[in-house]
């Protein structure tokens, strides 16, 4: 993106989904230091994660009055695809719920529906991302542009950090260790032959055709 690049940014992230209540504090967070800074709120979107963002719990009440926990699948799950390899379907209309929790449970799920319905994009982490945002535009300061970790690579910077990890691949294999022993159990460490680059790693992942 041309103009996040040209100038500087609040950058957080997250997979696709609608956010519990500590992923929204953290886009709240990165709003109200943009809008503090003057400056502009990007969000990254992990879309190349096996998340299942079509399974949204909500509370209810059952035939014998106790509060229950119920889980709304608003899209087929599909474990071990990427939100960015899955086609988005028809969403599943928001469950009714019994009138006796607060009105706003259900107000919720109704907008959850309806923000689904009228987003844009073709894949699964594309339309709950786009659907999230606009449940958000109306309460937050700063518009927020959407970044694709699928994607990243195929940007300027992208192509820009690629050629550097191909031209030298030991020297970032090495700048990725020293990065992860900073943070204990975060990553493996890649493994790094010197005397065969070939027998070396780079951390570059691919998906192919499966996902």
């Amino acid at each position: 993106n041309a103009d996040l690049a040209d100038s500087s940014n609040i950058l957080s992230g997250h997979q696709a989904s609608f956010f519990h209540a500590g992923i929204l504090a953290k886009r709240i967070a990165a709003d109200t230091e943009a809008h503090a800074q003057g400056t502009q709120c990007a969000w990254l979107v992990a879309d190349q994660d096996i998340n299942e963002p079509g399974s949204v719990s909500y509370p209810d009440i059952d035939q014998r009055d106790r509060l229950v926990r119920r889980t709304w699948q608003i899209v087929p799950a599909n474990p071990n695809v990427p939100t960015c390899m899955r086609m988005m379907t028809t969403p599943t209309p928001a469950p009714n719920i019994s009138p006796a929790l607060p009105s706003s449970v259900q107000t919720g799920l109704n907008a959850m529906f309806e923000a689904l319905a009228d987003a844009p994009g073709r894949s699964v982490a594309e339309r709950f991302a786009q659907a999230t945002e606009l449940l958000l535009e109306s309460r937050l300061e700063t518009p927020c542009t959407l970044l694709y970790a699928s994607q990243l690579l195929e940007s300027s910077p992208g192509m820009d950090i690629l050629e550097r990890i191909v031209a030298e691949p030991l020297e970032c294999a090495r700048a990725w260790n020293d990065a992860i022993r900073s943070v204990p159990r975060s990553a493996r460490e890649l493994r790094i032959d010197d005397q065969d680059i070939d027998a070396s790693e780079a951390p570059i992942w691919t998906l192919d055709d499966e996902g």
